[in-house]
């Protein structure tokens, strides 16, 4: 099916006169060529950079269901799921937002810090109300939503949520190593924030710890990663950047 697709499209963009857009001479594919060499960091380093942190949750539910038990596995799963949401729906609206400006500056020129700076305020202003809510009521919205066995669920939301709130900060501003050619020290922070994540969990859990104990933890944990990596981005930011490249 997708075979049929693609060459259905293919077809069809042929026939819609695209021809003259295929490279035509040794000139125009010395140009793509550069092209592609220049962003060879998007399949090398975006890829496993994705696989990494797709890793990340499947890891922890593993080490959950060893040391905790299948039902805090289950509990744990959705707990996950239902704190970071924010992070997906809020945080992936302004990640689109941010692109959009902060690559139009990077071709201008333009300063990339104030926007960044302001970014990195507005998603605060939205992370810490939600926060703050899990950690005052995650219990009882819990029960509400999901009935009184998840009480305990709630207990964990509520100090999984400082965690959410970096992760909601941090998350759309990692656009800018990809706008920046920084793809590889990206990666290097995202392997080792999701073995971060993965490692208090498993300790707290081996050392006796409960689920609770384990998220704050977390929280502890990824709070000092996600402040570090936020330092790492306000100064790529306001580092000095190679002047766009006049067009002929």
């Amino acid at each position: 099916q997708l075979a049929g697709t693609a060459t259905a499209a293919g077809r069809l963009a042929w026939g819609q006169g695209l021809r003259g857009v295929w490279p035509r001479g040794a000139a125009a594919w010395r140009r793509l060529r550069r092209l592609a060499w220049r962003h060879r960091q998007f399949p090398a380093v975006n890829a496993p950079h994705a696989f990494v942190n797709a890793l990340q949750d499947s890891l922890a539910l593993a080490v959950v269901l060893a040391l905790a038990g299948p039902a805090a596995a289950g509990l744990f799963g959705l707990t996950v799921r239902v704190v970071m949401a924010p992070t997906s729906l809020i945080g992936g609206a302004l990640s689109e937002v941010l692109l959009g400006r902060a690559a139009q500056a990077v071709r201008e020129g333009g300063p990339l810090a104030p926007m960044v700076r302001r970014a990195a305020a507005v998603l605060a202003l939205c992370a810490l109300p939600v926060a703050g809510g899990l950690m005052l009521a995650g219990p009882a919205l819990f029960a509400l939503a999901f009935g009184p066995d998840w009480r305990e669920a709630g207990e964990w939301a509520r100090w999984l949520a400082p965690c959410m709130a970096g992760r909601l900060v941090v998350g759309p501003l990692t656009v800018l190593p990809m706008l920046l050619d920084r793809q590889p020290t990206a990666m290097a922070f995202s392997v080792v924030g999701n073995a971060l994540y993965v490692l208090a969990l498993a300790l707290t859990l081996v050392a006796g710890g409960g689920m609770a104990l384990a998220s704050v933890s977390i929280s502890v944990v990824m709070g000092l990663y996600f402040a570090a990596y936020l330092c790492w981005l306000l100064r790529l930011a306001q580092a000095p950047r190679r002047r766009p490249e006049s067009r002929a």
